[in-house]
């Protein structure tokens, strides 16, 4: 028998501005270059399981025996192109059913700065897992697992986000890294896997959690599709942080993981949660039954932990209602047939402001966020001399006493642009 090496070939790539570019689709004349051999599928090439194969996990067995995977070095496997139409397939389920709720896909870079992990203080509380290498400048980046950092410092950088823009959901489908001591079981636990997370943005923690609920749905919708017997447990936060998780369970014997599900309530919680020698429900007093199962998704209720340290914020607009009334109030105080509230809210405060100077008013007084602390300030704004300061009301009612003008004050009562020094819930 003779062997020839196969020739691995490089096709040199031509980069072509795009607005360069026109395509055109034309019938193909040669349409049997479409037709699909057996002899040319390379995840129909027989390979046979050796009697002496070490390897213990039928999963594992079956994904490379049935040319599925294919192992590179310990941890990482090559996805074949089987494996490929298959992953490809599950994205599109994952993809239809966020994009129902409103989620929007994105891709974030795989290295991440350490100056975002020490800032979070992960780079320290992750351990040996996380993988660290420097660049040729000794810059220091991680392979990430997680993307919290570098998908809140993207919101913190786009300034304040308005109420109306939350919740934003965004969400990446890609490699993720964990320099795992002992990989085995194949995909199970690996060095390098493919994961979808999910980042939410909420106004309050009470909308973060009807979010947060709905992610959670959804996550059960995309099992029951991929016909996944799964169980949803209470689940440890870990080193991600945050006030409640949950995890989504298939059971298995080659499972990692072991969960107490309650089979006359439907309680269910991981061991690291409950306790391993916590035997009996703590809702209804029933007998705890003990499972071994692979975790297969994980939802996490943040709060404002990563927030909070990357000064991610929003404009609180809804406070408007309260903002007008304050405006009606210092109208009352002030009308004498001279004051006008400027309530076209969806014009920002600057084109409010161009406006007013044109039509001559004297004086603005905005009312904003300072008119709700104490003491309670008003921003009056001198338009002839371009001055601007803060008085309290019995300031500005002795101003507008003492003007002599037949021109109207304005009030200007700013509402979708109020910000409120809040944080969003992720």
């Amino acid at each position: 028998m003779s062997w020839s090496f196969l020739s691995a070939v490089r096709k040199q790539c031509i980069e072509v501005p795009l607005s360069a570019v026109s395509v055109s689709l034309l019938p193909c004349r040669h349409k049997h270059i479409h037709r699909k051999y057996l002899s040319k599928r390379l995840d129909y090439i027989n390979k046979n399981q050796p009697e002496d194969s070490k390897i213990t996990c039928k999963s594992q067995k079956l994904m490379i025996y049935n040319n599925i995977i294919d192992h590179c070095y310990p941890g990482a496997y090559h996805l074949l192109p089987l494996g490929v139409r298959v992953l490809e397939k599950l994205i599109k389920i994952i993809d239809f059913e966020l994009e129902a709720i409103g989620a929007l896909k994105m891709q974030m870079p795989i290295l991440a700065p350490s100056k975002l992990w020490k800032k979070s203080g992960r780079w320290k509380t992750t351990g040996s897992e996380l993988f660290r290498l420097k660049d040729r400048n000794q810059h220091e980046y991680c392979l990430g697992p997680t993307h919290e950092e570098i998908i809140t410092e993207l919101v913190a950088q786009e300034g304040y986000i308005s109420y109306r823009n939350l919740p934003m959901m965004l969400y990446q489908i890609n490699t993720k890294f964990r320099d795992e001591s002992w990989p085995k079981f194949g995909l199970l636990r690996g060095r390098e896997f493919e994961m979808k997370d999910m980042y939410t943005f909420d106004a309050s923690e009470d909308d973060a959690m009807i979010t947060y609920e709905q992610v959670c749905e959804v996550y059960g919708k995309i099992f029951d599709r991929l016909k996944i017997k799964y169980i949803k447990v209470l689940g440890s936060t870990g080193n991600i942080g945050g006030k409640l998780s949950h995890e989504f369970h298939f059971p298995a014997d080659v499972g990692e993981d072991t969960v107490k599900i309650c089979e006359s309530c439907g309680y269910g919680a991981n061991v690291e949660v409950l306790g391993k020698e916590n035997t009996t429900c703590p809702e209804c007093n029933s007998d705890l039954k003990q499972l071994t199962c692979i975790e297969v998704g994980h939802s996490f209720l943040l709060g404002t932990k990563y927030s909070d340290v990357f000064n991610a914020k929003f404009t609180e607009g809804y406070k408007a209602d309260e903002m007008k009334n304050l405006a009606d109030e210092l109208y009352d105080e002030l009308n004498e047939g001279e004051v006008v509230i400027d309530d076209r809210t969806k014009l920002s405060v600057g084109k409010r402001l161009f406006t007013a100077k044109r039509k001559g008013f004297p004086y603005v007084v905005v009312v904003g966020r300072q008119a709700t602390e104490t003491p309670v300030l008003y921003e009056v704004i001198d338009m002839t001399n371009d001055e601007t300061k803060f008085m309290e009301k019995h300031e500005l009612l002795k101003l507008m006493a003492d003007i002599e003008t037949t021109k109207p004050a304005m009030i200007s009562n700013i509402l979708n642009l109020d910000i409120i020094d809040m944080k969003p819930d992720m």
